[in-house]
């Protein structure tokens, strides 16, 4: 087992892409799931994630099938999408603290299938932060659009929830009852 100051400082993420063959593709999802006793550190999933002026975020993946494993572990493609989800809500909720919580539209084969409508609040969000704690912040870009235009995508250090261990199975029960609402 790797010591937290070795995952902070990174020292593992190489030798942990390397040995699973992660590629960056889009944005960064940050859960780790190997087995029960994971480390936190970066694994990445192809996603965007994009941000409309109807104030809707879309996740959109590329897999058709968001069931299989992800890492080969116990996690589903789908529970480190909607992760990915929590972890931008949360960090843009402690960005404007007014702010009541977000929308998203969740969708896989390229946009070309949607997969449900989620609502999450900045409560929920910080409540699942709190819970699951927060690991190394990672890059993620969120594209844009005003109006059907293009407009200058936004890039955050965004903070990691730390699913890992006995978390792995916490978070597989709370997502069963996490459903999107339309």
């Amino acid at each position: 087992m790797s010591t937290k100051s070795e995952i902070q400082s990174g020292s593992i993420k190489a030798n942990l892409s390397n040995l699973f063959g992660l590629i960056a593709m889009g944005t960064i999802v940050s859960l780790a799931g190997f087995s029960q006793k994971t480390v936190a550190q970066n694994t990445k999933l192809p996603m965007t994630i994009h941000w409309s002026d109807n104030e809707v975020f879309f996740l959109d993946v590329p897999n058709k099938d968001v069931s299989r494993p992800a890492y080969g572990a116990k996690l589903k493609l789908y529970d480190a999408h909607v992760a990915k989800m929590f972890e931008v809500t949360q960090h843009l909720c402690q960005r404007e603290p007014k702010r009541a919580g977000y929308s998203w539209i969740y969708e896989k084969n390229g946009g070309r299938t949607r997969i449900g409508g989620f609502e999450i609040s900045c409560d929920l969000a910080n409540d699942i932060a709190i819970a699951y704690g927060a690991g190394k912040s990672e890059s993620t870009t969120v594209e844009c659009s005003r109006g059907g235009r293009a407009c200058p995508s936004k890039t955050y250090s965004v903070p990691i929830l730390n699913i890992t261990g006995g978390k792995v199975n916490s978070w597989i029960q709370f997502m069963s009852r996490f459903k999107p609402t339309w």
